[in-house]
């Protein structure tokens, strides 16, 4: 999910929640982290969900998206309220996790918002 993660901080315009999962940080020579990150923070910072896993070829370049992670802590991104990075202990770059982790990003990025009852807002 690269193009989305790209998609996210360059035209967060228009994608306000990324999920980037099990992406290819390490790509022409770490790109992501060493050239995009380091243009001009969005306006309205878009909500982002990274993950990996830990095992596997490369590790499933779990490095590379820790990396990632702090380097978006360090341009002022929060845990837990518009950043979430997960590792897959155990998991691999294939459909068979990102399957079993899916539910994390969705969780994360479309949490149910508590609705107020009606009769609260008309006083």
């Amino acid at each position: 999910l690269r193009p989305g993660c790209y998609a996210g901080w360059t035209r967060s315009d228009l994608y306000s929640k990324v999920g980037c999962m099990s992406s290819s940080f390490w790509w022409n020579d770490e790109d992501f982290n060493g050239t995009i990150l380091r243009k001009p923070v969005p306006v309205v910072k878009p909500t982002i969900y990274l993950d990996s896993g830990d095992a596997g070829p490369a590790d499933d370049d779990v490095s590379q998206t820790t990396t990632v992670w702090q380097h978006l802590k360090q341009l002022g991104y929060t845990d837990d309220k518009n950043l979430l990075h997960y590792v897959d202990h155990g998991g691999q770059h294939s459909e068979k996790y990102w399957g079993a982790r899916f539910w994390h990003p969705m969780t994360f990025l479309y949490a149910p918002t508590p609705q107020v009852p009606s009769s609260v807002t008309n006083e």
